[in-house]
């Protein structure tokens, strides 16, 4: 299992915030990025923010297929249901996948 790094935390933090990730109070939410609610937040603020395209081929060129078959005639349609599997432990390496993908978009700006 991944482990985020304090970097990756701050970056992914600074992002909700940025994409409105806010409670009743207008504060930031706090998020470990290691749970079904917090992948689900992560990908719907890059959906708001008009970024699912961008990261969708960041992630699919750099994505571990070893818990995919690449052979499927539908890949792309494996890949995300992989990506988006609530029933896997792996919340925090798709969150982690994410913080990269910032950290990419950063360095390309």
């Amino acid at each position: 299992m991944t482990e985020l790094t304090e970097a990756e935390r701050k970056a992914l933090d600074d992002f909700m915030w940025a994409a409105g990730d806010v409670d009743e109070e207008g504060d930031q939410v706090i998020r470990h990025y290691d749970t079904p609610a917090d992948l689900h937040a992560v990908y719907s603020a890059i959906v708001r923010k008009g970024e699912w395209d961008r990261f969708m081929n960041f992630a699919n060129m750099t994505c571990r297929w070893d818990n995919l078959d690449p052979i499927r005639d539908n890949v792309f349609n494996y890949f995300t249901a992989w990506l988006f599997c609530l029933a896997s432990p792996d919340y925090e390496e798709r969150c982690q996948m994410v913080a990269d993908w910032l950290w990419k978009e950063a360095s390309n700006d």
